[in-house]
């Protein structure tokens, strides 16, 4: 997108531009602004707007909202199709089960955290350690509520994390997430793909959690080698990169540049219906269309407060 503004003085033609900041980036790109800088762009952490709007760009969901539809809709975005809701024995007791499964061949944004720089495949163990990481109440993670008190051994594994925690800290070259490897009984992974959880009592809306930037993939390899040690930063700072953007610069104070994800998913389309309505108001225009639209996104931050 290139814009600019001529001027005609005295008997030379001069070309100017209203972009304070430089040249115009080649290709689609969106200049705007931001109030603030987000918080944190760990995915469990996110819980504030500024931070949302940055995160839900670089993370994807199991499940998403659909664009146009009203009421609001769920639909698959990861997850391979809607969640099945059951019953399941374990230990002579019957529990609510909620399973699902995600796409193969999903992968990463290329990062030097992952093996020789390329994105890895997401898998089912990723989402997991992210649901673990929300036990982590240290963190102030933002899903804590919402699986606290419903998933079968939630909250005593939240418990033991502080006393493992204490353990792990006696030697300082370990990494971050050997606090999370041990199990928790009503999180399990069916297979590489699929993902299923015991509920203490019927709870179909945990699929609003698997909606939010909250429960978006964690990589192991990647919470470890942003640790903020020998000049790198930390995760919430650098996280890995499994949306349609990723990370590519972020200046505190002054800008933050997404740039488009050449590993994203290439099954996300511009919905091709909506309401009544939709289609002449010219919400439909892009119908069909491969997402993400935009090439870059650059947004400057101008303090309002």
């Amino acid at each position: 997108m290139k814009r600019g503004i001529l001027f005609f003085a005295f008997l030379g033609i001069f070309s100017c531009s209203n972009n304070p900041y430089g040249e115009f980036p080649e290709g689609d790109v969106l200049l705007t602004y931001m109030g603030s800088d987000p918080k944190t762009l760990d995915p469990i952490r996110v819980g504030d707007t500024s931070s949302n709007g940055i995160a839900s760009n670089i993370h994807d969901t199991p499940y998403e909202y659909h664009y146009l539809r009203r009421p609001l809709e769920l639909i698959p975005s990861m997850a391979v199709s809607m969640p099945i809701l059951s019953r399941r024995v374990y230990k002579n007791q019957q529990y609510s089960a909620f399973r699902f499964s995600i796409k193969k061949n999903l992968r990463y944004m290329d990062d030097v955290c992952f093996s020789e720089g390329r994105g890895r495949e997401i898998k089912i163990d990723d989402l997991i350690l992210s649901i673990k990481r929300a036990a982590d109440t240290s963190l102030n993670p933002f899903g804590y509520p919402l699986l606290s008190g419903k998933v079968l051994g939630f909250d005593e594994y939240s418990a033991s994390i502080e006393k493992k925690k204490a353990e792990l800290q006696k030697n300082p070259d370990h990494h971050i997430s050997e606090l999370f490897q041990d199990d928790i009984p009503g999180v399990r992974k069916l297979d590489d793909y699929t993902l299923e959880l015991l509920l203490t009592e019927d709870y179909p809306q945990i699929i609003y959690f698997f909606s939010l930037t909250i429960s978006s993939p964690t990589a192991a390899e990647c919470l470890d080698y942003y640790n903020g040690k020998n000049g790198r930063p930390l995760y919430d700072r650098h996280p890995a990169s499994s949306g349609a953007y990723y990370l590519d610069e972020w200046h505190a104070n002054y800008r933050i540049v997404l740039k488009r994800n050449p590993n994203y998913r290439k099954d996300d389309f511009y919905p091709s219906e909506g309401n009544p309505g939709d289609e002449k108001l010219g919400l439909l225009d892009l119908k069909g269309r491969s997402l993400p639209i935009m090439d870059e996104f650059r947004f400057q931050i101008i303090q309002t407060g």
